[in-house]
């Protein structure tokens, strides 16, 4: 994929393992391609990335479908097939990629639908199911390979503020349950005060402030303290103080 412009001029963080990371920013700056880059959908042009000490630059085909199967995506949109069940499509890939039976991989999605909060829906279309429950279903088709490195984008976009924190929570439980590794782009301020260890700004395609959240909270002329800065009061003593 070309691009007129350049999105992506100066980005430079690193994920640790365990944590949530947040990098935050307005709509339009390049927070997708970050995420679609980072999982080898998009080719960058410059620079290098690592996945657990690996370099993707030098990745082969078959590299790609060993990383793909350990780093699960949560897509803006979901990403459900409308065709399927719900089950298919939390097993798609090992439908696609495994020798498993078709009953082996049910029983799988309907673990993995569990851990999610969700139970008897196995058998239905995903158009029969509310916005919050289709954004747990594609986290539960994230996790059916194992994958212990999650990405999401905007994962609280479009969902009401009840079912955005009952993701928030969700994606709080896998951490401490799973010991997940959660790599997030949002816009959402809210979200980030609850959900994040480390924060960084993505503005004018450079990654900016990036450090843990004790650090920004310390130093007010971070940008990232500024991009808070209209929620001063919870930045400095709202749900940042729960947030390890």
């Amino acid at each position: 994929m070309e691009f007129e412009r350049p999105i992506l001029k100066g980005v430079n963080f690193r994920v640790e393992e365990g944590k949530n990371t947040v990098i935050i920013g307005a709509s339009g700056v390049g927070k997708t391609v970050l995420l679609k880059t980072i999982l080898g959908l998009i080719r960058q042009q410059q620079g290098r990335i690592f996945i657990q000490g690996k370099e993707t630059t030098l990745f082969s085909r078959g590299d790609w479908t060993k990383a793909r199967r350990e780093i699960g995506m949560v897509f803006q949109g979901n990403a459900l097939f409308d065709s399927i069940s719900v089950w298919e499509n939390v097993g798609f890939y090992l439908l696609e990629h495994s020798d498993l039976s078709q009953a082996e991989i049910r029983k799988e999605a309907s673990r993995v639908l569990s851990l999610v909060g969700l139970k008897g829906v196995e058998d239905l279309k995903p158009d029969k199911l509310s916005g919050g429950m289709k954004k747990r279903v594609a986290l539960a088709r994230s996790l059916i390979s194992s994958a212990q490195i999650i990405l999401f984008d905007e994962p609280t976009a479009g969902l009401d503020p009840i079912a955005g924190e009952s993701i928030e929570n969700l994606i709080l439980d896998l951490q401490k349950k799973l010991g997940t590794t959660t790599l997030v782009v949002t816009h959402d301020r809210n979200f980030t005060l609850r959900v994040a260890n480390h924060i960084g700004l993505l503005s004018d395609g450079k990654v900016v402030g990036f450090a843990p959240v004790s650090e920004i909270k310390a130093n007010k002329n971070s940008p990232v303290y500024n991009f808070f800065r209209p929620h001063e009061t919870d930045f400095l003593g709202g749900p940042f103080e729960d947030v390890r």
